[in-house]
C-alpha cells in the first residue's frame, strides 16, 4: 500500500508576505537617507506582522516559539547620517551604529507555524534605528525616546529567546548594536548610570566580534570609541 503523500506546507499569508516586502522596501530607503519614508515602511510592516499573527490564531494552527526561524537576516549597507549632505559619521563624533536588517524569507519552513519573533525582531529593531537616525539629525528629543523604546522592546523579545540558538555572531553583533544605541541615547539625556549599564554590555560582546573578526573596523572601532567616551567619568569606566 502506497503511503500518503504528505500535506502541502501552508503558504505565508498576504499579511506576512507585505511585512517582508514593507520592511525591506523601508531598508533600501534607510540606505538611501530617506528616513522618513523608511520608518513609514517599518511602522506599516509592524502592522502587517500584528495582523499576520491574528490571521494564524484565526485560521486554528498552534504559534510554536520553535527555534527555527521562517526567515534568516542580512545587514544593510551603513545609511548615511545626513540625508540632504549624504555626510558620514565625522571624526571624533560618537559612533551610532546604522545598519538595518533585511528579512529574506525561507522557503522551507512554513511560516504559519512560527511566532513570527524573529521578523517581529527585525522589524522593530529597523523602526527603532529610523527614529534614532531622524532624531538625531533633527535634534528631536521625542524620536530619541521613541527610538529607546523600541530598542528596549527588541531586547525584551531577545532576552525570552534560549541562549542555545543565540550563539551565532551576526546575533551578538545585533545584542552590540542595540546596546551601543541605546547607550548612546541615555548618554545624551545625561543618564549616565544607565548609558553606562548599555555600554558595559557592548564591552561584553567586543572579545567575541573583534577577535572572530566578525564585524567591520569601522564598526569595531567605533563601539571603542564609545566606551572610552570622557563625556562623563562614568562612561569610561564601562571600557
Amino acid at each position: 500500500m502506497s503511503s500518503p503523500s504528505p500535506s502541502p506546507s501552508p503558504s505565508p499569508s498576504p499579511s506576512y508576505q507585505l511585512a517582508v516586502l514593507k520592511n525591506n522596501q523601508g531598508v533600501q530607503h534607510f540606505e538611501s537617507g530617506r528616513f522618513e519614508q523608511a520608518r513609514d515602511n517599518f511602522r506599516e510592516a509592524l502592522e502587517d506582522i500584528k495582523r499576520s499573527m491574528a490571521d494564524v490564531k484565526k485560521s486554528g494552527n498552534s504559534l510554536n516559539h520553535a527555534t527555527d526561524s521562517s526567515c534568516g537576516f542580512q545587514w544593510s549597507r551603513n545609511a548615511p547620517l545626513h540625508a540632504e549632505l549624504n555626510l558620514t559619521v565625522p571624526a571624533g563624533a560618537s559612533f551610532l551604529f546604522r545598519r538595518a536588517l533585511v528579512i529574506v524569507p525561507v522557503s522551507n519552513i512554513p511560516q504559519p507555524t512560527t511566532d513570527l519573533s524573529e521578523e517581529s525582531t527585525a522589524v522593530i529593531y529597523n523602526l527603532a534605528l529610523s527614529c534614532l537616525i531622524l532624531g538625531f539629525i533633527s535634534n528631536n528629543s521625542k524620536l530619541l525616546r521613541t527610538g529607546a523604546k523600541f530598542f528596549e522592546i527588541v531586547l525584551a523579545i531577545r532576552c525570552r529567546k534560549s541562549e542555545s540558538v543565540k550563539l551565532g555572531w551576526e546575533e551578538v553583533l545585533l545584542d552590540a548594536a542595540i546596546c551601543n544605541n541605546l547607550g548612546w541615547i541615555y548618554g545624551e539625556f545625561c543618564d549616565y548610570a544607565l548609558a553606562t549599564q548599555y555600554f558595559e554590555q557592548v564591552s561584553s560582546r567586543l572579545n567575541t566580534l573583534g577577535h572572530g573578526g566578525f564585524v567591520c573596523r569601522q564598526a569595531y572601532e567605533g563601539f571603542i570609541t564609545n566606551l572610552l567616551s570622557g563625556v562623563h567619568p562614568h562612561l569610561a569606566a564601562a571600557a
